[in-house]
């Protein structure tokens, strides 16, 4: 009932800013098999590329017709199983749960397209009369996008913040004011003010924290109880961001700085959502949330 006609054209249509700009490339396919999964996805012309609109996975019992979902997944490609090519945990997850699942995520998402996939998760609802189970689960992987794009764009300032990184690793530095003041930004609390000069990494988390607060008010609106959040996944890990950092931005320092600097970029990043998640249990007593580290 909330998917109004101009927010169902909005669901049905990509989530990130590339896929609107290249929309006219991107065909709807819908496909379904024998066991009952259904996919809803674009499908890029001329190419294999696919990406998620909607996964619908039923119960481990292929007599069982509940309409109930159990698992509810929103996030990035690290959920969207047709845009990696692969299966996610969050795949697995539900299928080990037994119950029916619902996975409206889509590789390529920032923090803020989480808003599309709500409206594509009540039109999924709405058209196929399924419900939120009563102990259902909802996975929400989404906010290292806001991140990788972010840095080409404002790699300037994430020189300041790689500063910074680099001043607090060296502990006879911190007990000097001007460093205390100018690193201060990046570990002081989100809730607190902000000092020490502009950081992309304190504007990327406020924006994250921001958006996924806004995804778990409504989720519960929508009579979720469980929301399992992942961390964000910045660290030498990724292989865009290592190249990106080590052999670009920071090539003159080395690539075990460029890491050394990705994994502390992560740890800060991580405890940001942490506060938020911790404040939202606060206001939301109701709503039991987790922190799931990857």
């Amino acid at each position: 009932q909330k998917a109004s006609l101009g927010g169902r054209a909005m669901a049905d249509s990509s989530a990130s800013w590339s896929l609107a700009l290249f929309g006219k490339f991107w065909r709807k396919e819908t496909s379904s098999s024998e066991d009952g999964t259904r996919r809803e996805y674009l499908q890029i012309l001329g190419f294999k590329k696919r990406k998620n609109l909607m996964t619908f996975l039923p119960g481990r019992d292929a007599n069982e017709k509940s309409s109930k979902l159990g698992v509810l997944v929103l996030g990035d490609s690290w959920c969207d199983d047709l845009d990696t090519g692969c299966t996610s945990w969050p795949t697995l997850l539900a299928k080990q749960s037994g119950l029916p699942s619902l996975n409206v995520s889509q590789g390529g998402s920032e923090s803020r397209d989480l808003q599309v996939q709500l409206l594509r998760l009540n039109a999924a609802l709405n058209d196929h009369g399924w419900s939120v189970g009563k102990d259902c689960l909802a996975v929400v992987h989404c906010g290292g996008n806001d991140i990788l794009h972010a840095l080409f764009l404002w790699w300037f300032v994430l020189l300041l913040d790689v500063l910074r990184v680099a001043l607090w690793r060296c502990e006879r530095l911190r007990s000097l004011a001007a460093v205390r003041w100018f690193c201060g930004v990046l570990h002081e609390p989100l809730s607190g003010g902000s000092y020490g000069g502009p950081s992309l990494i304190r504007k990327s988390a406020r924006g994250v924290c921001k958006h996924l607060h806004a995804t778990l008010l409504e989720l519960h609106r929508l009579g979720v109880h469980k929301v399992l959040v992942s961390g964000l996944p910045v660290s030498s890990a990724m292989p865009l961001a290592r190249i990106l950092l080590g052999r670009i931005l920071l090539l003159p320092f080395g690539l075990g700085f460029a890491e050394a600097v990705l994994d502390h970029i992560g740890v800060l990043l991580n405890s940001f959502l942490a506060e938020m998640l911790q404040q939202i249990c606060e206001d939301c007593p109701q709503l039991d949330v987790r922190f799931f580290d990857e």
